[in-house]
């Protein structure tokens, strides 16, 4: 018997017709079945090697927003720029989205602040808390949350997502970190997403165990040189303070 195989992205269609060809000889259905999904295998991981840590990041996130079984994500890592932009870039492409940035423990300057991570400086974010903000297919609202009081203003708010930011101030602190895994448990938001900054010196593991997912990104692979610089100056710092 001949095999002809076609391309290895129509592997799905290449399995069915097989199936409904070998459909009663079961012996040879098998061994062509197997042949093509090791084929499709081999070509789904080199893809995924192929991938830089941002587009695999970007794929990540992109499958948790599309995820129903799963609503909160604590996106971390030691590259802030390519963290904030592929999240922006993740929610820009479901298209139509509303959603809030809930800044916790900062001032008015920190919706400026929340684009100067993701180096968009020139973003123009709204005069006050409340008012919408558009940013390509997104409809973007901020507002301050303090963790001192448990807030419910957005219990009831049908958003389609909710960017708690910064994280770095609550990490240490359990009882606020309890407040805001039962303030998210509470929420109609369908996606909630814990975004942090200023790691390695802001640890977020603590975090881990109230979100549905977590995923990291440290361009580790796509930038190693400045991947070592922050880690070495991490380790610098520490041992000046004698940590």
């Amino acid at each position: 018997m001949q095999l002809k195989f076609i391309h290895r992205s129509e592997g799905y269609f290449v399995c069915r017709a097989l199936k409904m060809l070998f459909l009663f000889e079961t012996d040879r259905y098998y061994i062509v079945l197997g042949i093509v999904e090791e084929q499709i295998a081999n070509f789904a991981s080199e893809r995924v090697n192929k991938m830089t840590d941002v587009e695999n990041v970007y794929e990540h996130i992109v499958d948790f927003l599309g995820n129903e079984t799963e609503k909160t994500l604590l996106l971390s890592g030691i590259a802030d720029k390519e963290k904030h932009r592929s999240l922006l870039k993740a929610l820009n492409a479901r298209e139509k989205m509303k959603g809030l940035i809930y800044l916790i423990h900062t001032t008015k300057d920190g919706m400026k602040d929340f684009f100067r991570w993701a180096e968009l400086y020139k973003v123009k974010v709204p005069n006050k808390y409340g008012q919408a903000m558009q940013l390509s297919n997104l409809t973007i609202f901020f507002d301050n949350l303090t963790t001192k009081n448990d807030g419910d203003k957005y219990d009831n708010c049908a958003l389609d997502f909710m960017i708690l930011w910064p994280i770095a101030s609550v990490t240490k602190n359990k009882e606020e970190i309890q407040m805001l895994e039962e303030m998210t448990k509470r929420q109609r938001a369908k996606k909630i997403i814990y975004l942090t900054i200023k790691e390695p010196w802001c640890k977020p593991e603590s975090l881990e165990s109230i979100v549905d997912r977590v995923i990291k990104l440290d361009c580790e692979n796509d930038a190693p040189e400045e991947y070592r610089r922050i880690l070495t100056r991490y380790e610098e710092d520490r041992k000046r303070r004698n940590c």
